[in-house]
């Protein structure tokens, strides 16, 4: 079953995210907030396994931009994710119950700022 939900949820969590992830940046004297290395890896790791599902249904599609030109390999949705705004929040809300912002690291108030 396709469960179709309105633009304004997708919106409207991600607004509550980004706030949830300000506040708590400034609830703990961070300034800065960036997602570690393995963190960004991991998730690339999330997004391959998410597409691989539609792998060969686009490979049976006519050559075309979202078909990478008929070489799925450089298709279009190949780096988003997959699967459904439902999964994907409750991944969200399953990684802020694990603790606070896992995979982010941050500067505060007080780090020595690092010349260019």
């Amino acid at each position: 079953m396709i469960v179709r939900l309105p633009v304004s949820y997708m919106l409207d969590r991600k607004a509550r995210h980004a706030a949830r992830v300000v506040r708590a940046a400034l609830a703990n004297g961070i300034r800065t907030v960036e997602p570690e290395t393995e963190a960004q890896r991991q998730w690339g790791a999330v997004i391959e396994e998410s597409s691989r599902r539609d792998l060969n249904y686009l490979a049976t599609c006519t050559p075309g931009y979202y078909t990478g030109q008929g070489d799925i390999s450089r298709g279009f949705f190949n780096d988003i994710y997959r699967g459904s705004e439902i999964d994907f929040w409750e991944m969200i809300d399953q990684w802020w119950e694990s603790g606070m912002m896992p995979g982010i690291t941050g500067a505060r108030e007080h780090d020595e700022e690092k010349p260019a």
